[in-house]
């Protein structure tokens, strides 16, 4: 079922960091699609032979795991150098608000 959760308590907390994590992507991964034209293109250029599978990402999002996925964050966005740097926060006090804004969400 597609749930609304427009008006929901944490909408704007889960609008404002997800604007922040956005910056984020791609930046330690090649995997990111950013357009129809960037797929074509890593189709067009990969090797791999058999068959292409699509997925639903908006249907996998249940099947997230948010601790690793914090942990992720929190791994790229501390120590000496780290990838993810343009926090408007400490990176901990981030991932201490992506815990409380994905506790409240309606697949947990």
């Amino acid at each position: 079922p597609v749930i609304s959760t427009t008006n929901a308590p944490h909408s704007r907390s889960s609008r404002w960091a997800a604007g922040i994590l956005s910056g984020c992507v791609g930046l330690i991964s090649d995997a990111h699609i950013r357009n129809t034209r960037d797929f074509t293109e890593k189709v067009r250029k990969s090797k791999a032979k058999g068959r292409l599978l699509s997925l639903d990402i908006k249907s996998l999002y249940p099947n997230v795991p948010v601790d690793e996925a914090i942990e992720v964050v929190r791994t790229y966005s501390t120590g000496p150098n780290p990838t993810f740097k343009n926090f408007p926060i400490s990176p901990e006090i981030f991932c201490e608000l992506l815990g409380g804004i994905m506790s409240f969400n309606q697949f947990t």
